[in-house]
């Protein structure tokens, strides 16, 4: 099974993430309409709060949009069919519209950076990880305090997790 393999092999690559970004790293898995948090390494500056591997949360967030992005279209029109408008940690609301134009530079640039969304203060770069036949089957992130990242380090932290990816699928 994926998943199985995607657990096995993330202790090494996500370790390594960590340490070149010092910032808490993640992989998820879509399960149904949402997504589920497979294995973590934490910063050696983590976050206030932690979600524990096996936590199942949303797509319509961080990092699930780009699972959500990434899936069939008659998946994603079904959950944003009955979509609610939802109020973001910093205030924002976001609409099915916001929601889809996040979805789509999702697929435009292969990563998604999302700001304050479900805990105030905080960002997360995350990008699919593929199979080897192109198929998104997972998520990977980075997330750090808002106040200690900026443009060029997002850059930077992007890359490094795009490099991730990459080793994910070659190791499938």
């Amino acid at each position: 099974m994926v998943q199985d393999r995607l657990a096995l092999i993330a202790p090494s690559i996500l370790s390594d993430i960590t340490h070149h970004t010092g910032l808490t790293s993640s992989v998820f898995v879509r399960t149904g309409d949402e997504r589920v948090l497979i294995a973590r390494c934490e910063s050696p500056s983590p976050l206030s709060y932690q979600f524990p591997v096996g936590q199942l949360l949303s797509l319509f967030l961080g990092g699930g949009k780009v699972l959500l992005a990434h899936a069939p279209e008659e998946d994603q029109e079904c959950l944003l069919g009955s979509y609610e408008p939802f109020g973001l940690a910093d205030g924002r609301v976001q609409t099915a519209d916001t929601l889809r134009a996040d979805l789509q530079s999702a697929r435009d640039t292969g990563y998604f950076v999302s700001q304050s969304e479900r805990h105030r203060g905080t960002v997360r770069i995350t990008a699919p990880v593929r199979s080897v036949e192109g198929d998104v089957i997972a998520s990977i992130n980075l997330v750090a305090h808002d106040g200690t990242i900026d443009a060029a380090a997002i850059s930077n932290h992007q890359t490094i997790l795009m490099q991730a990816s990459r080793r994910f699928t070659d190791q499938i």
